[in-house]
């Protein structure tokens, strides 16, 4: 029988804590378990671990993070403290409101097998409503409508996250200038980028972030972060020379 590959599984949140639970449980209801799940807690309330502890894993292990510093959408620093702390060859990369189909880590991971450098992002998004995934089978949710590929939500080798020396942690506060600049790094890094599978998110998990507050917080397309975005990918910059992980942190393991 050939060996599988070691997965990691890296879910970054805010708040919404029974949004990263449910997200926890498909993770460990998917065909292929991954070796371990890195939770992120991105400065949000810190309930979020006794919640964490409740849900049985048995063949995954769990190591949860938290910024404790207040970074508005820190997501990209969140990013990178999970691939710091992961240890598996392939990492799976989620935001809490998207949860893979049960079979996407199984399809994902034979595809990578053949990819040095392959770049799986779901070919498809299914909204659903999160009673049904609360209550419901993943079989029996109910997909109100589609949306197509995150950039954001993928897996890859771990390999290809060293040769794009992580995520850009300038852009923290900018919700959405991320991701054009971290495709074309990923383009640069001559990653292919494949389709492949489906992630369910949540209806209404958050709504328009770039014009209105949410959760306390204020996001807005920042026309001079786009400027910095266009210039990033123009001089090919990989990082900023801080580097990485420019935050304090706490961690947990079980």
């Amino acid at each position: 029988m050939e060996k599988m590959e070691s997965i990691s599984t890296i879910i970054t949140a805010y708040d919404q804590h029974d949004i990263t639970v449910e997200h926890v449980k498909g993770c460990l209801n998917s065909e292929l378990v991954p070796n371990e799940i890195v939770v992120v807690n991105d400065g949000g309330s810190p309930d979020l671990l006794d919640m964490l502890k409740e849900i049985p894993h048995p063949h995954a292990k769990m190591i949860y993070a938290r910024v404790t510093e207040d970074i508005p959408w820190n997501q990209q620093g969140a990013r990178n403290l999970g691939v710091w702390l992961s240890t598996g060859s392939l990492l799976a990369m989620e935001d809490n409101d998207h949860i893979p189909d049960k079979n996407f880590y199984r399809e994902s991971s034979t595809i990578l097998a053949n990819k040095e450098k392959g770049y799986i992002v779901p070919r498809v998004r299914a909204v659903v409503e999160l009673d049904d995934i609360k209550n419901k089978p993943q079989e029996d949710w109910r997909i109100l409508k589609t949306r197509g590929k995150a950039i954001i939500i993928s897996m890859c080798r771990r390999e290809l996250m060293i040769d794009t020396k992580g995520y850009d942690e300038d852009f923290s506060g900018r919700y959405g200038w991320e991701i054009p600049e971290w495709e074309a790094r990923i383009k640069e890094a001559g990653a292919e980028i494949i389709c492949n599978g489906r992630y369910f998110t949540i209806h209404n998990a958050y709504s328009r972030m770039e014009d209105r507050e949410h959760d306390g917080r204020q996001f807005k397309m920042d026309p001079i972060n786009y400027h910095h975005s266009r210039r990033s990918m123009r001089n090919k910059r990989t990082q900023n020379p801080g580097g990485i992980l420019r935050f304090n942190y706490e961690i947990r393991r079980f």
